[in-house]
């Protein structure tokens, strides 16, 4: 999996979380960006690489996993992780076929975010066919 930015990618088999990607922000870094003064170096929110900035970006590169039969893998913006805990991202990838999932993570992110939820984007994927295929 090629991953840059704020988005993320779960792979859920067996209603768990096998793999995630971590967003590229300063949250996911704040222990690790520090001022000399022991302060926060910027906004949690702040982004230090995604596509379209005026420097090249960081692309995150993982190792390829086998998809199997049952897997769900989900696209989506900060919008939807951002106001979700994982259990009901888990929760409604696995109760659900997927368009049904898709509809239920989106009115739920909408509901926790309130009026000023951030733009909730996502796309679910059902793992169906028993192929050679990996995400890579």
């Amino acid at each position: 999996t090629a991953h840059c930015g704020d988005s993320r990618r779960y792979l859920v088999r067996n209603a768990a979380v096998l793999s995630r990607t971590v967003d590229h922000s300063v949250a996911e870094w704040k222990d690790s960006i520090l001022l000399a003064n022991g302060q926060a170096a910027a906004s949690k929110h702040m982004l230090y690489s995604c596509l379209g900035a005026p420097r090249q970006p960081v692309i995150e590169v993982n190792n390829p996993i086998a998809l199997e039969v049952g897997d769900r893998l989900l696209l989506c913006s900060d919008g939807l992780w951002g106001n979700l805990e994982e259990d009901q991202i888990i929760d409604s990838l696995t109760a659900y076929p997927v368009t049904e999932a898709a509809n239920e993570l989106l009115d739920l992110a909408l509901q926790h975010g309130g009026t000023h939820c951030d733009n909730v984007t996502l796309i679910v994927v059902a793992w169906e066919k028993a192929d050679n295929l990996s995400l890579a």
